[in-house]
């Protein structure tokens, strides 16, 4: 028979996996689309790609503005995979008509990924983060 405070450790476990973890959307085949940055400094619009990530190569594009619509700059594309966090892989980035569009993100192994996008705009610097699971 469990003790009551393995009980309550227990049930403190199950509710926070319960309460945190990821929603439906969230691991959605096609990728989540994020509308804010984490801290909020920027709106963001990604454009997954058609029939959503997949493995292998990967190209997409993304515009993120502030509360003032000035368009930020997409610095970095990180994509891990938290199960193997020895893997990940890097997209390369250029911008075309206010859109950054990321070529080259390559995702080798099926699974949950995690796209961090960086951005920055006159010292304010956010990012966004996408969840998407790949059969």
């Amino acid at each position: 028979m469990l003790r009551p405070a393995l009980w309550l450790l227990l049930l403190c476990c199950l509710s926070h996996s319960l309460g945190c973890g990821a929603s439906p959307a969230s691991d959605d085949p096609a990728g989540l689309v994020a509308d804010t940055t984490e801290r909020g400094a920027f709106r963001v619009a990604v454009e997954a790609p058609e029939g959503g990530f997949r493995r292998g190569l990967n190209s997409f594009s993304v515009v993120a503005r502030d509360d003032k619509g000035r368009l930020a700059a997409l610095t970095e594309v990180v994509a891990r995979m938290p199960a193997h966090t020895h893997v990940e892989a890097l997209g390369v980035t250029r911008e075309a008509d206010g859109r950054w569009h990321v070529d080259g993100l390559v995702l080798p192994m099926p699974g949950r990924w995690e796209i961090t996008l960086h951005f920055a705009l006159d010292g304010a610097r956010d990012e966004a983060l996408l969840v998407t699971r790949l059969p």
